[in-house]
């Protein structure tokens, strides 16, 4: 325990020791000394010592103490298992917002607004490679189908598509609007949270769980005078853009002032762009915030992709980096984090390696 945390309980004398304690990178710990305190688990009582050291550390029972009380295993195992069991029955009963459908915003449109004596521009269909025309073509069809494009006769707007190959061979259809939009619209100013912003409202957080938007902007419907402004050309005609389009100016400010605006205030969940994270001090806090989550995300037509979920990961490997300031103050500005598989958690090797 450290000492900090004793003092809050005991002002007890503390005892010399000769122990020094060794982490799992090798590092020693030598610690101020030691008390002995009575320790109670059910019907078991017994005297052990409790040492103290100056590092700011979590408590943590040694074998020592394991040895000597006898926990409950199976119950502890069983409580577990009953938070694993909660967990899927909460993503049965909220299925519907991580099912294939495409979300649909209820209750906003985003608006784009154009400089002042802007005139519309009208750029010629891109030429596409052969090779990829029939899947270009069924993407526009899907599109349609799922009501994010909506074809046209004609328009005073048109950008040009650029299809790009994804790795897994489909086509993500691209609009080019730094030739038409881009360059003539009044960008909304609303700030991106910062990741010291972001790492402080997880302050706290013992148990995390990531969650991803699924196609985050195509969730966003447009008001229909924005639409027109958006419209693209293909080689199968023009159609106009009812949803929030990648690659334009402003969506990712438009997005984050509406995520930002709906979860504001909400215990343990901060948002940052596609990105969800909900944390709590414990797992019963953790599961409360994630309900929530789910519940605000149904009310207002999100869907989340559970393909790229993860859930309360305790073992992981992470690295911050930071600037140091004049003052000796540090900034993060940049993270990057990952959970261990099964096996890597049972190699001290590689735990060993990471933290050298």
């Amino acid at each position: 325990m450290s000492i900090g945390n004793f003092r809050k309980i005991s002002n007890k004398q503390i005892k010399p020791t000769n122990i020094v304690f060794k982490t799992y990178k090798g590092d020693s710990i030598i610690p101020l000394g030691y008390v002995t305190v009575r320790v109670q688990y059910k019907n078991q009582k017994v005297n052990l010592n409790l040492y103290i050291v100056k590092e700011n550390l979590d408590t943590i029972l040694g074998r020592e103490w394991l040895y000597k009380i006898h926990l409950d295993w199976p119950a502890i195992k069983a409580f577990r298992a009953k938070t694993e069991q909660n967990l899927n029955n909460l993503l049965r009963e909220y299925k519907d917002i991580f099912d294939d459908k495409l979300g649909e915003i209820n209750n906003y449109e985003a608006k784009l607004k154009l400089r002042h004596g802007v005139k519309p521009i009208f750029c010629r269909v891109r030429t596409v490679p052969f090779a990829l025309k029939g899947r270009v073509e069924n993407e526009i069809d899907r599109l349609e189908k799922e009501g994010i494009i909506e074809k046209v006769d004609s328009s005073e707007w048109a950008t040009p598509v650029v299809p790009v190959v994804k790795s897994d061979g489909s086509i993500r259809l691209c609009a080019d609007y730094s030739v038409t939009l881009n360059p003539n619209l009044i960008v909304p100013q609303h700030p991106l949270p910062r990741l010291d912003e972001i790492f402080g409202s997880l302050n706290g957080g013992k148990q995390f769980t990531k969650l991803d938007f699924k196609h985050a902007y195509l969730q966003m419907k447009v008001h229909p005078d924005s639409q027109k402004l958006m419209t693209i050309n293909t080689h199968k005609g023009l159609y106009i853009c009812k949803r929030l389009m990648y690659g334009l100016n402003g969506a990712p400010a438009i997005w984050q002032r509406y995520v930002d605006g709906l979860f504001q205030g909400m215990d343990g969940v901060k948002v940052f762009m596609d990105d969800a994270r909900i944390t709590g001090s414990d797992e019963i806090s953790h599961f409360t915030a994630l309900e929530e989550f789910f519940k605000k995300c149904r009310e207002h037509g999100l869907k989340l992709n559970l393909n790229k979920t993860s859930d309360a990961s305790p073992v992981g490997i992470g690295c911050v980096l930071s600037h140091v300031y004049p003052d000796g103050s540090e900034r993060p500005i940049a993270f990057a984090s990952r959970t261990l598989s099964g096996s890597e958690k049972n190699t001290p090797k590689l735990i060993k390696k990471l933290f050298q």
